[in-house]
């Protein structure tokens, strides 16, 4: 059972890629998931887990009681997995890492990459751009 929506809205953080459901799932246990944040990558309701947190929790619990009684491992095509392997990761890293290597290359060598380059995130940048939102707003409600 992952469900932690109501933790991370609450603390205002974000946990990390993921993981736990693919974990579970390679284990052939049962997911059950609001499908939020970076959960939602994988996970596809009625296929390779339960949605839950859509209308209340007894509802949940009842649903998540009877696929407990199933006792039914998950079964996976061995195909699912295949792109979370060592070598797949591996070759999708080195690509990102060329990708961020022939940027920095260029950045360093004084020439642009876009014309428009990117403005740095600075409290003033912030601060401007949460004022231009404010604007916005204000500007629809007339």
């Amino acid at each position: 059972l992952y469900d932690s929506a109501e933790y991370w809205a609450q603390q205002g953080v974000s946990e990390g890629f993921g993981l736990q459901p693919l974990e579970a799932m390679a284990c052939g246990c049962q997911v059950f998931s609001s499908i939020n944040g970076g959960l939602s990558d994988y996970l596809d309701p009625g296929f390779n887990c339960y949605k839950i947190a859509a209308h209340s929790l007894n509802y949940d619990l009842q649903r998540i009681l009877a696929i407990a009684q199933q006792n039914q491992p998950l079964a996976l095509p061995d195909t699912f997995l295949a792109e979370y392997r060592t070598d797949n990761i591996l070759s999708r890293l080195r690509l990102i890492l060329t990708e961020i290597n022939q940027f920095f290359d260029q950045s360093s060598h004084g020439r642009s990459v876009d014309a428009q380059a990117i403005k740095e995130l600075t409290q003033s940048r912030i601060l401007q751009l949460k004022a231009k939102r404010l604007l916005q707003k204000l500007q629809k409600r007339r």
